[in-house]
């Protein structure tokens, strides 16, 4: 029998012999037709990376993708790869949605049109013969009925072999083996090709350009979402103000951009499903967003709040969930409902709004209202304040769902069925490397040090695309399928997409910065002299824990490697074993212990801080002699040659919030207030202090000359220095500083007691 593809044996045998089988099978087993296509097609486009020399993935959706980067194919020839792809996996999975002879006209012709491209490659392309569908075949074509038998027998008996493997697989449903694989189908579809990477195809859905990183509050998570979600303090406030009986409400949770609204609403739409029926068509999760190309957004707002404007708020029964940014509704009431001429006003909404303090970046304590309920993203980091500094158990636990060892796990499932499967990279090695919970811990500290110190916070979204670049190397096409070697693992490792992210999302510009290579220390100039100078490296190696030392094969290091990999060194020590390198964390350890203080309460803990600000603020902005103080004017103009001082009197009246033992606090703002009291009058007068301005006010402290762009950078505390100074009363005395000379004048008004004339004196103080 003559067969349609027979011309490819000559240059791609494996893709000759799987098209016979399309075409053998065509009419009488339409879905083994589908499977061997796609086997077909696999055959052939990794004969087409081996002929244009590119790194072969082992994945066959991203070969397709690389070939048409590579623009070696065009949009049609991948369209139809795909399309051959898609429908073989249907098959495979036993989730095919139509009739195999339905779909498979189109195979046929879609294998025509990228083997017509395809022998265009070869310097002597085969003839293909003109296009043509198959027919079934009949006794006239084989030679004679002895042949007719013999494809009779060898049909019969494939059939056979292929029914008792789909036997003998079955029978193994309560080994171990198949359980564990049972519990990974249920996220991720099993793979045809056993080089393929199980691990890879299930952190690719971490990425954010996934379409599963998108969510939506109707709509319950993905089951991969549902097994990573972990409750956080704030779902459970949102579920306590969700469950309150049923009455005229309106719910605000307020955040920011990518905080987790639309993430912890739609997981309760799986986990609350009969709640979440109470509020069907009840949410309203965009506010950007407008119902109708001629309404803007804000009117689209202002049309589902109207329920609650002041006319409407006492009648109806409207239960209402608006889950907003703090931005859009601060444009909202302030911007919107002012300019916009209305019948309708909210002034209920905003003193309610007004009072819980959201925009004056404190904890929202709003009033109880009848009406109104209020929940805010930015009371509740992802990281706790506790005793000895900042811990996450909620980012801990994330990573306990990815990294632990366990059979409930699908990413450790994933990691050991390749393993099975002999399938081993720098995937891996990474993933193996981050199941050692000391070094996810280290991280972590990583992680809500940076958060704390820039003020910022971190959407799921971020954080999974992290933990995807952090363990997929960017150029993983190129490296899938290379050796693991020491060196590919120290230039490709955790350790180095954590410092050396290339990605310019705030999370990795802040990671950058906490890069241990920029730091210094007496121990880190040490270990580098050791691994410039000393010819043995296996003390440097024992510093590093098993698990890191298995993972990145560092048995095999030395002098030469570690010479030329010092920097990759150092950073995987720090992950790994941070004490050996003593990298001072001083001051954003002190700073959060005072956050803690803050917010428990503990006002004699505070007591350093205050005079650490006191000494900072004398020190930059004053001049103190015989216990005496003086603020210069920060507002004029500087003169090069004096500068003009006025006495103050102020003295410290620290603020806390109401006390608590709690060991942890989960709910808190990134930043705290000073206060003192100024003047005669004792005028209360407050300061905001963040990390940056804690940071900058300690060197002060400990001696450090502030340059121009300090002083640009920390203008709250100059303004706070010049409050000092405005509610201060005494104008009869100047001091005049002498800046070359560093000498001081004071320059008085006194009344004579005698004559009640008014004199100046000038005199070196």
């Amino acid at each position: 029998m003559d067969y349609f593809f027979s011309f490819l044996k000559q240059i791609n045998p494996k893709a000759e012999e799987l098209g016979e089988k399309v075409q053998d099978r065509y009419f009488e087993d339409p879905e083994s037709a589908l499977l061997n296509s796609r086997k077909m097609i696999e055959a052939i486009v990794n004969n087409w990376l081996d002929i244009k020399g590119l790194q072969n993935t082992y994945n066959l959706n991203e070969n397709i993708k690389l070939l048409q980067q590579e623009e070696i194919i065009d949009r049609t020839v991948a369209s139809e790869l795909h399309f051959i792809r898609k429908n073989g996996n249907s098959a495979a999975h036993e989730s095919f949605t139509k009739e195999s002879h339905q779909v498979l006209p189109q195979i046929w012709s879609a294998l025509h049109t990228i083997i017509d491209s395809y022998i265009l490659e070869f310097e002597n392309p085969p003839e293909m013969p003109k296009y043509a569908p198959p027919k079934p075949f009949s006794k006239n074509d084989f030679g004679n009925h002895d042949d007719l038998l013999d494809v009779l027998e060898s049909r019969l008996m494939a059939k056979l072999r292929s029914n008792e493997s789909a036997d003998e697989a079955a029978n193994q449903s309560d080994t171990e083996f198949f359980e564990e694989s049972k519990v990974l189908y249920n996220y991720l579809a099993p793979v045809e090709n056993p080089d393929e990477s199980y691990l890879y195809n299930l952190f690719s859905r971490l990425n954010e350009s996934s379409k599963e990183a998108v969510e939506s509050a109707e709509l319950p998570l993905s089951p991969l979402k549902q097994y990573l979600h972990v409750e956080r303090p704030i779902e459970k406030k949102l579920v306590e103000l969700l469950s309150k009986p049923e009455q005229k409400r309106l719910i605000l949770l307020v955040g920011s951009v990518g905080d987790g609204k639309s993430h912890i609403l739609s997981n309760l739409q799986s986990a609350e499903p009969e709640l979440m029926k109470r509020y069907k068509d009840k949410v309203w999760n965009d506010a950007t967003e407008s119902l109708s190309p001629h309404k803007t957004a804000m009117e689209t707002l202002f049309e589902k709040l109207l329920p609650f404007s002041d006319q409407l708020l006492q009648s109806g029964d409207e239960e209402f969930v608006l889950a907003i940014n703090l931005g859009v509704l601060h444009k909202f009431l302030y911007d919107y409902l002012k300019t916009t001429p209305t019948e309708y006003s909210f002034e209920a909404l905003i003193s309610y709004i007004e009072s819980s303090g959201i925009f004056d970046n404190e904890i929202s304590s709003p009033v109880n209202h009848e009406s109104f309920s209020m929940v805010s993203f930015s009371d509740y980091p992802m990281y706790e304040l506790t005793r000895n500094g900042t811990e996450s158990d909620f980012l801990m636990r994330v990573l306990d769902k990815i990294f632990s060892q366990n059979e409930e796990n699908p990413f450790y499932l994933a990691y050991t069925e390749d393993k099975d499967n002999n399938v081993d990279s720098i995937v891996h090695r990474n993933y193996l490397l981050m199941t050692n919970e000391n070094i996810r811990r280290n991280f972590i500290m990583l992680v809500s040090h940076a958060l704390l110190k820039e003020k910022t916070v971190l959407s799921m979204r971020q954080f999974f695309n992290l933990i995807y670049e952090m363990i997929i190397p960017g150029k993983w096409s190129q490296i899938s399928k290379q050796n693991v070697l020491l060196e590919s693992l120290l230039l490709h490792g955790v350790h180095q997409k954590i410092f050396m992210s290339s990605n310019d999302s705030s999370i990795a510009e802040m990671l950058r910065r906490e890069d241990p290579v920029s730091k210094r220390s007496e121990k880190v100039d040490q270990l580098i002299l050791k691994l410039t100078l000393e010819s043995n490296v296996d003390e440097i190696v024992s510093k590093f824990d098993p698990i890191t030392k298995e993972a990145y094969e560092l048995e095999m290091l030395d002098v030469e490697r570690a010479n030329e990999y010092t920097q990759a060194l150092l950073r995987l020590m720090y992950l790994s074993n941070p004490i050996e390198l003593s990298i001072s964390q001083q001051s954003i350890e002190e700073y959060s212990k005072y956050l803690y203080s803050y917010y428990t309460g503990h006002r004699n803990d505070l007591k350093d801080l205050y005079t650490i600000f006191k000494n900072a603020l004398m020190l930059w902005f004053g001049y103190e002699k015989d216990k005496k103080m003086y603020l210069f004017d920060t507002s004029s103009k500087v003169s090069k040659r004096y500068r003009i001082a006025k006495p103050v009197l102020f003295k410290l009246q620290p603020i806390s919030k109401s006390q608590t033992n709690d060991e942890k606090i989960n709910q808190f703002r990134n930043s705290l207030l000073i206060q003192f009291a100024v003047g005669e009058n004792q005028k209360e007068v407050k300061l905001e202090i963040d990390y940056k301005m804690f940071e900058l006010i300690s060197k002060i402290d400990q001696g450090y000359q502030p340059s121009k762009l300090d002083f640009d950078d920390a203008i709250r505390f100059s303004e706070f220095a010049n409050a000092i100074r405005t509610y201060n009363n005494n104008n009869d005395e100047v001091l005049v500083y002498v800046i070359q000379s560093g000498e001081a004048f004071i320059l008085k008004q006194e009344t004579d007691p005698f004559s009640d004339e008014e004199k100046v004196t000038f005199s070196k103080l």
